[in-house]
């Protein structure tokens, strides 16, 4: 009986140390986005990922940020628009984000460490609000007294902005933005001292940039080929 206990004994040590085996990387990464991004598979991203919840606030506080930026200039012009009127501008975008962006996943070994590098095609944030910015111009020079009514000119850009979310479509040049990430003890883990790839990750995601500097950047040039057209309009 000894010598078959102890090889039954091996092989259920064997089976349970391949139960804590971490999944693929390139799974592990695809799971990564598609909670933290999409906010699907919830149970499985616990289950694969020892510092999931930790990452997960991290990437909403962006998100949480990010949102507030983009309606805080609303909000502060007056009583034209409310929170709930802000809130839902934003649960438009995110849902424009689910709906049009996309994402590739390509993983490069370096020792114990996975190079996951994304190639994220987001949304075209920039176009939205040249579009808007173009649209509430436009208005404002076919009716003189729309530009003398400040809650008509935020009545007529939340509208605007309404229509543009929804219709708002994914970048076609695609951003790579690269997360190492590490197996322990059969969970993946986001290595340590990298806020702003994960910072930019979403931006990709969002804006279809690589980073704020280049968000900040591609509205700056939105606006001045809004000026350009309008004035050319106006010749």
């Amino acid at each position: 009986m000894k010598k078959i206990w102890i090889p039954l004994m091996l092989v259920a040590l064997f089976v349970l140390a391949g139960c804590n085996k971490a999944i693929p990387a390139k799974e592990a990464g695809e799971l990564f986005v598609d909670r933290v991004v999409y906010d699907e598979d919830t149970k499985k991203f616990t289950e694969n990922f020892a510092n999931g919840e930790e990452l997960n606030k991290g990437f909403k506080e962006n998100e949480a940020n990010f949102k507030d930026n983009f309606t805080a200039g609303l909000i502060s012009v007056g009583d034209a628009v409310s929170k709930d009127e802000a809130n839902e501008l934003t649960e438009l975008l995110n849902h424009q984000i689910k709906e049009v962006t996309s994402y590739d996943v390509k993983v490069k070994e370096a020792g114990k460490i996975s190079n996951v590098t994304y190639e994220v095609k987001g949304l075209d944030f920039a176009a939205i609000m040249k579009e808007t910015s173009k649209g509430i111009t436009q208005k404002m020079i076919a009716d003189n007294k729309l530009a003398n009514d400040q809650n008509k000119i935020i009545e007529e850009t939340l509208q605007l902005l309404r229509e543009n979310i929804k219709t708002a479509k994914a970048k076609e040049t695609a951003v790579p933005i690269m997360i190492e990430m590490k197996p322990e003890k059969g969970k993946w883990t986001i290595v340590r001292g990298q806020r702003d790839q994960i910072n930019n990750l979403y931006f990709a995601f969002v804006a279809g940039v690589k980073d704020q500097e280049t968000l900040t950047s591609d509205w700056n040039k939105a606006m001045e080929e809004v000026a350009k057209e309008v004035q050319a309009e106006l010749k």
